[in-house]
């Protein structure tokens, strides 16, 4: 039925429908614990947007985006993060090619209009991006031998930003603001299969290499020492370094907005309390409050400390939340 309606452009908008109703049956079975088994019908509904040429206008890139978004959480869910960046790069490569050809349509002034979404999508597809390559990165080189040294708050004290890696990292993608940045750092500590009252450390398999395929995410099949070989590079040592380099940097920006940072030269951030009704995606996306922090986010990176146990960073943060 698709192979007959996607390329007829003047039904559109059954495709368009079908996506909706598709989406909304997905979401409800993805929060009763059926990622797997909707997975393939978000896909196929990525797949059906793209060859449909209505539909791959400016106006339905914020759409498009969530079912991209709800791919990716699938694939999270389901422990494979190669494939959730992949559909993520998909998708950012997708819009990239609806803009170019917006614009030698001359339609630039529906490009202009549509500014703020665009950014809005390319941010959320970016933050899963980072969210992976913040750890593989980090993949040390076999055969050389690299002492352990756990970062530490103290350490971080009186040095310029950007001061680790994660923190140079974050430059380096879209993330044109501080809240931007806290976005990416406050979803890569997101774990769906984790609850927020149960205290324990990371995962330590957690946004690695998928099992079963290799770098690229293609599928290496049933051959036992193909998938061996598709076992991350990184140790777990490593790996909780990261952890506290992603914890810092996102306690570091939240004491920027706050004006109580030690580092030097720290980049400009505003302090938004709960009483905006704003959320952080919102200010984020914004030239002129993409520096603004909102308590929101703040409240937020302080549950992610108790569940990870990051009790350095609890007791640096709370008392002066508390005061707010």
């Amino acid at each position: 039925m698709a192979e007959v309606i996607a390329p007829k452009y003047y039904l559109c908008w059954i495709t368009f429908n079908a996506t909706v109703n598709m989406y909304k049956i997905a979401q409800n079975m993805m929060t009763h614990g059926y990622s797997a088994q909707v997975l393939p019908y978000l896909i196929w509904c990525c797949l059906l947007t793209e060859q449909c040429l209505p539909l791959r206008l400016i106006r339905y890139v914020r759409w498009r985006t969530q079912l991209y978004l709800a791919a990716c959480h699938c694939y999270t869910v389901l422990r494979c993060p190669v494939r959730s960046e992949l559909m993520a790069r998909r998708a950012l490569d997708d819009f990239n090619a609806v803009v170019k050809a917006q614009v030698e349509a001359e339609r630039e002034r529906e490009v202009d209009e549509a500014a703020v979404e665009l950014r809005i999508s390319c941010l959320q597809l970016n933050i899963m991006i980072f969210r992976r390559n913040v750890f593989d990165s980090r993949k040390k080189l076999k055969g050389v031998f690299r002492q352990r040294k756990i970062p530490a708050l103290k350490d971080t004290e009186n040095q310029a930003w950007p001061r680790s890696k994660t923190e140079r990292l974050l430059a380096q993608y879209m993330f044109w603001g501080m809240g931007s940045q806290l976005m990416g750092l406050l979803q890569t500590m997101e774990d769906p299969q984790r609850r927020t009252l149960h205290s324990c450390r990371p995962d330590p398999v957690f946004y690695m290499k998928d099992k079963g395929s290799d770098n690229d995410g293609n599928d290496l099949g049933d051959d036992p020492s193909l998938q061996d070989s598709a076992q991350p590079d990184m140790d777990v040592n490593l790996l909780m370094d990261v952890w506290h380099e992603v914890f810092f940097a996102a306690a570091e920006i939240v004491a920027m907005a706050m004006d109580m940072s030690t580092v030097l030269s720290p980049p400009s951030c505003a302090w938004v309390d709960g009483s905006s009704s704003d959320s952080q995606l919102d200010l984020a996306a914004d030239e002129e409050t993409c520096d603004a922090i909102t308590s929101e986010s703040a409240v937020r990176l302080l549950k992610f400390c108790y569940c990870y146990e990051m009790w350095e960073v609890l007791d640096f943060l709370l008392p002066p939340l508390l005061e707010k």
